[in-house]
C-alpha cells in the first residue's frame, strides 16, 4: 500500500504486524455490534439455507420488474444540482482569499457551465466535475459541498443510463450474476464475489431492484472492522501532571506587573458517554506560585500570588476528525505584599512608600478579583492554543495519510462511526468501496481481559487491497521506502543484502495484479496470505504473472502468541497445472521471490511488545496477548504491561512532542 496511508507513528502498524508483517494497512476501526460474547449471524445452517432461499426468490421476483429511466428523474437530478451548486456559490461568495482558492480548485466555470446544459452533458463531463469533490480534502465533508457531490452522482447515472443502451438486458444481466454467485455461495462465512458485488451496485446506482439490494446488503456488507479501547488505556495516555514555570506580564488596576509563575496541578481525562462521536472531557486542577513586581509611577510593590485553577474542556473525535471546546478556567487569587519601596530617596520616597502602602491594602480586594480573571483568561488562552495545535496536527495527518487518499480511490468506509460509555471507547468501520461487499457474520466475542482489542474480517483487508494496490507498479526503491513507512525495523531483513546476486543495489519491480492483489483468508487459527503480481523486473529482465501463497498457523501459548507458516513459499503462476514442470524464467523468478519475500514471510513471527513514546509516553507498553482466527475474523486483544514511571513518561512527551507507536516484530528464519 502506498506508504502514505501508514506512518511509523500511527498505530495500525499493529494491524501489519497482526497480518504477519506483509498485508497492507487498513482503516480507522469502527464497528456496532461490539456484544461480547456475540455468535456469529448464520451460524444456524438452516438460518443460512433460508437466506439464500429468501434471496433466491427476491431475484424471480425482480426480473418483471425493471423500471425504464423516466425524464422526470432526470429532471429531479437537474433541479437538485442546481440548488446545490447555487447554495454553495453563496457559501463562497465571500471574497476571501480561501474562497476564491476553493473556486480554483472546483475549476468554478467549468462547474457552472455544466450547470446550464446538464440536460445534454454526458457521464464523462459529469465525472470530471466530481472528481474534485470526491479527493477527501478537509472542507469537503461540509455539508454544502457534500449536496453538490451527490447531486453531480444522480445526474451521472442518469447520463449513464442514456448511454447504456438497452438497459433491460443489462438488468437481467446482473440478476443472472447474482444468481449464479448465490447458487455455489452455501457457506456461512463466504463473501459475495466481485463480479456479483459489482452487478448489486449495478443495480443500486440505477434504482432497481431495492428490495434485493437491501436484503444482499443486509446479508453480506456488515461492518468487518471493530475496536474497543478501555477507558483505563485513554486516561494513561492522556492524564498527566504538569509543572511549568514561566513569565507574568500584566496590568492591574494601572499597575503594571512583571515576574514569574510556577504552575502545577494534574490534568485528567474522562470519557463521554456519547453515541454519535466519541467524547473525552479534560478537566485541570491545579495552583500557580507567583512572585511579581508591581510598577506605578514610582513606588515599587513586591508581591507573592496563589492562584487555584480549574479548567475544563472537551475533545471531540468523529468522521471530520478531532475537534476541541473552548477551556472555560475559573481561578481564585490570593497575594501577599512583601514589600513596597519607591525608586525615589529621601521624604518624597518615605511620602509615596507610606502613600502605596495604604492604596495597597484598600485596594487589595479588588486586585486580587482582577488577577483571578486574568490569570484565568491567561490560562484558557494557553490551553487553547495547545489545543488548537494538536488538533491540527492531527486533523493535518488524518485527512492527509488516511482521509484523501482512501477517498482518490473511492476507498474510504461508507460507515465510520465512533462512540464512547462512561468506561470505554468504541468504534465501527465498513471498509470498502460501495460495489464492495463486507462482512457476511457477526464479529466473534472479544476478550474481556484486554485492554485494547481489535476484530476484523478478511474482507476489510481485501477489499483495501484491492482499492490500493490493483495494477499499481512499484519499483524496488518505492518498495523500499514503502516497506519501512509501513514496518519499521521489520522491513530490515527485507531490504538487506543477500548472496547469490541478489544484492542491496540490484534492481527490481512488481506490477499487481488487476483484480485480488493481495488477499488474506481467515480461518481456525489459520491464516493464508496470497500476493498476485502480473509482472515482475529484475535488473532490466521482465517476467511473467505469478502467485505467492504462505501459510501460517496462530499459536497462542499463555500470553505469548506467534505465527508458525506451514511450509515452504508456494510460488506458482496463475494459470499452474498440478504436475506440469515450470519454464526456465519461471524458476528463476521463484528463486528471486523466495529470498526477496522469504525474508518477511519468515517461518515464524513473533509480535514484540508495542512501544508508546512521546504524547503517548503514558501508556507504556502494550503486548499482543491474545489472537485468533476464525470464519474469515481475526480477533487480537492487547494487553497493558507495567506502565514506565511518571517522571520518565513526562520526560519522554516533552522531548519528542509527537504521539509515536514504536512496533518490532521478531522474525526467526
Amino acid at each position: 500500500m502506498p506508504a502514505r496511508i501508514i506512518r511509523r507513528h500511527f498505530p495500525w502498524q499493529v494491524l501489519l504486524t497482526l497480518v504477519l508483517t506483509t498485508v497492507c494497512g487498513t482503516t480507522l476501526v469502527w464497528g456496532t455490534a461490539l456484544g461480547r460474547g456475540a455468535e456469529p449471524a448464520g451460524s444456524d445452517p438452516s438460518a443460512v439455507s433460508d437466506q439464500h432461499d429468501s434471496l433466491g426468490q427476491l431475484i424471480e421476483q425482480a426480473r418483471g420488474k425493471f423500471t425504464p429511466p423516466a425524464d422526470e428523474q432526470k429532471q429531479v437530478a437537474i433541479a437538485q444540482l442546481d440548488k446545490s451548486v447555487d447554495r454553495l456559490g453563496d457559501y463562497l461568495n465571500t471574497g476571501t482569499e480561501n474562497a476564491r482558492a476553493w473556486k480554483r480548485y472546483l475549476e468554478w466555470p467549468k462547474l457552472e457551465a455544466l450547470v446550464a446544459h446538464a440536460s445534454d452533458a454526458n457521464a464523462e463531463e459529469i465525472a470530471a466535475r466530481l472528481r474534485p469533490l470526491q479527493r477527501g480534502f478537509v472542507g469537503l465533508e461540509l455539508p454544502v459541498f457534500a449536496d453538490v457531490a451527490s447531486a453531480l452522482e444522480q445526474l451521472a447515472t442518469q447520463a449513464r443510463q442514456n448511454e447504456q443502451g438497452d438497459l433491460q438486458a443489462q438488468f437481467n444481466q446482473r440478476l443472472d450474476t447474482i444468481a449464479a454467485a448465490l447458487s455455489g455461495n452455501e457457506g456461512e462465512s463466504t463473501v459475495l464475489n466481485d463480479e456479483a458485488a459489482a452487478a448489486v451496485d449495478w443495480l443500486a446506482r440505477h434504482g432497481q431492484a431495492g428490495e434485493l439490494v437491501d436484503a444482499i446488503h443486509a446479508r453480506y456488507r456488515r461492518e468487518n472492522v471493530l475496536v474497543r479501547v478501555d477507558g483505563d488505556l485513554i486516561r494513561a495516555a492522556l492524564d498527566r501532571d504538569i509543572d511549568e514555570t514561566g513569565p507574568v506580564h500584566d496590568n492591574i488596576l494601572g499597575t503594571r506587573i512583571e515576574g514569574t509563575s510556577d504552575t502545577t496541578g494534574r490534568l485528567r481525562s474522562t470519557l463521554m458517554p456519547s453515541d454519535d462521536e466519541a467524547m473525552v472531557a479534560l478537566n485541570f486542577a491545579g495552583v500557580s506560585e507567583s512572585l511579581t513586581t508591581g510598577y506605578n509611577g514610582p513606588a515599587r510593590i513586591r508581591s507573592a500570588g496563589h492562584t487555584t485553577l480549574d479548567a475544563h474542556t472537551r475533545l471531540t473525535l468523529g468522521n471530520s476528525g478531532l475537534s476541541a471546546a473552548d477551556v472555560d478556567t475559573t481561578a481564585t487569587t490570593k497575594t501577599t505584599t512583601l514589600g513596597v519601596s519607591s525608586n525615589r530617596g529621601g521624604v518624597a520616597g518615605c511620602l509615596i512608600t507610606k502613600i502605596a502602602r495604604k492604596k495597597v491594602a484598600q485596594k487589595k480586594g479588588a486586585s486580587q478579583r482582577v488577577a483571578a480573571d486574568h490569570a484565568a483568561e491567561r490560562f484558557s488562552t494557553q490551553m487553547d492554543d495547545r489545543l488548537a495545535e494538536l488538533v491540527a496536527r492531527v486533523n493535518d495527518y488524518y485527512y492527509k495519510n488516511l482521509r484523501q487518499p482512501l477517498s482518490d480511490r473511492s476507498a474510504f468506509p461508507d460507515v465510520l462511526r465512533l462512540t464512547t460509555t462512561g468506561s470505554e471507547l468504541l468504534a465501527v468501520a465498513l471498509a470498502g468501496r460501495r460495489d464492495q461487499m463486507a462482512a457476511p457474520t457477526a464479529p466473534p466475542a472479544g476478550f474481556d481481559d484486554a485492554q485494547c482489542e481489535l476484530r476484523l474480517h478478511q474482507s476489510a483487508i481485501n477489499n483495501l487491497a484491492e482499492a490500493m494496490l490493483a495494477g499499481e507498479e512499484f519499483d524496488n526503491e518505492q518498495f523500499r521506502r514503502h516497506l519501512t513507512d509501513m514496518f519499521g525495523d521489520a522491513a530490515d531483513r527485507f531490504i538487506a543484502e543477500a548472496g547469490d546476486g541478489d544484492d542491496a543495489n540490484s534492481t527490481w519491480a512488481i506490477q499487481f495484479a488487476d483484480q485480488q492483489p493481495l488477499t488474506v483468508e481467515f480461518g481456525d487459527d489459520q491464516l493464508t496470505l496470497k500476493i498476485r503480481g502480473q509482472k515482475f523486473v529484475s535488473n532490466g529482465r521482465s517476467y511473467s504473472a505469478m502467485d505467492v501463497t504462505a501459510r501460517y498457523q496462530l499459536v497462542n501459548d499463555g500470553d505469548t502468541v506467534k505465527a508458525v507458516r506451514q511450509g515452504d513459499l508456494e510460488i506458482l503462476p496463475p494459470d499452474y497445472e498440478p504436475g506440469k514442470r515450470l519454464q526456465v524464467r519461471q524458476i528463476t523468478l521463484k528463486q528471486l521471490l523466495e529470498r526477496r519475500l522469504g525474508r518477511m514471510l519468515t517461518e515464524e513471527i513473533v509480535p514484540e511488545p508495542m512501544t508508546m513514546t512521546g504524547e503517548l509516553a503514558g501508556v507504556g507498553a502494550l503486548r499482543l496477548g491474545r489472537l485468533t482466527t476464525q470464519n474469515g475474523w481475526l480477533a487480537a486483544g492487547w494487553l497493558r504491561e507495567s506502565a514506565p514511571p511518571a517522571s520518565d513518561a513526562a520526560e519522554t512527551a516533552r522531548a519528542d512532542g509527537q504521539p509515536d507507536v514504536i512496533v518490532k516484530t521478531a522474525a526467526r528464519d
